[in-house]
């Protein structure tokens, strides 16, 4: 009867006897490891063959030396933390056999800039090219980089999707997004523009922005919702939120004193929701334009 542990090529595995399947549980040169790594597709011990089919947590955390990554096709899972520090590698694919992608598996991975989902796969896509990692049935945004263009139909950005990809500078969160998962832009340090179509404040988890320098970035959100987003943490932590540049979103009619039903807008044009102070542009429901200043 084998162990269960077994050291092979530098890696320690646990295998599955009954299923003869391996798993990666440790790397023993963490700070020696570089240039492309190639996790293979199986592990041959005591004249038997184990698929390895899993990467543990923590695998090959801190392998800075790393610049690539290669998953061998018959691996399945990948723990929390697995990748955890490796900055260097730069492409990651995932094969069809991959169906569990545990939160935080690729923290701190800033180097990544090219994403992919090999097409067949059950559970991830990365649907129009989009430089990142979809959970198909869900729609949730699991993993992006700095070159992620998130797509219109994702509902969700899950924890830890963006964090510590320090070189995001600025990104665009589609309209259909209803929550952020924990830690999902934390560590994102040069991220200085947030888009944020979604009319109805998404839902956030804790630790979002951390580590985000808000104070001095500027989040863009839609006219209609400009004042939710000025009421609601994490939101309101930004330094400077405008509305969308170019944001025609319709706004519900409002009245004159006499109950009439107008239009307003402000000296740029940008249709309001209500008469602010200054000198507001109106246009009545008979038609007519007038100049309106409230004091």
């Amino acid at each position: 009867m084998p162990p269960n542990n077994i050291d092979s090529d530098g890696f320690f595995y646990t295998l599955d006897i009954r299923k003869k399947e391996a798993s990666l549980i440790f790397n023993n040169s963490y700070f020696d490891m570089t240039g492309r790594l190639t996790i293979p597709e199986n592990v041959e011990y005591d004249g038997k063959t184990y698929s390895v089919t899993g990467i543990d947590a923590g695998a090959f955390l801190y392998c800075t030396g790393l610049t690539g990554l290669t998953l061998g096709n018959n691996v399945q899972t990948i723990g929390s933390e697995a990748f955890m520090g490796c900055n260097g590698i730069t492409t990651l694919i995932i094969p069809q056999s991959v169906t569990s992608i545990a939160p935080g598996a690729f923290t701190d991975c800033s180097g990544l800039s090219n994403i992919m989902v090999r097409n067949g796969n059950q559970v991830y896509d990365s649907r129009g090219n989009c430089n990142a990692i979809i959970e198909t049935s869900t729609d949730a945004l699991v993993l992006g980089c700095k070159k992620t263009i998130v797509p219109e139909d994702v509902k969700t950005i899950a924890p830890y999707a963006f964090a510590g990809c320090t070189g995001l500078t600025s990104v665009n969160i589609p309209e259909g997004v209803t929550s952020v998962g924990q830690s999902a832009f934390t560590g994102c340090s040069g991220l200085t523009e947030v888009f944020c179509y979604a009319q109805s404040v998404p839902d956030t988890e804790a630790y979002v922005f951390n580590g985000v320098p808000t104070a001095s970035a500027t989040l863009y959100v839609p006219f209609v919702a400009l004042d939710a987003y000025k009421a609601t943490a994490p939101w309101n932590k930004f330094g400077t939120i405008e509305v969308i540049p170019g944001d025609n979103t319709p706004v519900s009619p409002i009245h004159d004193a006499n109950g009439r039903i107008l239009e307003s807008y402000d000296l740029n044009g940008q249709k309001q929701s209500q008469l602010h102070k200054g000198l507001n542009i109106v246009r009545m429901n008979d038609g007519t334009v007038k100049k309106v200043m409230i004091k």
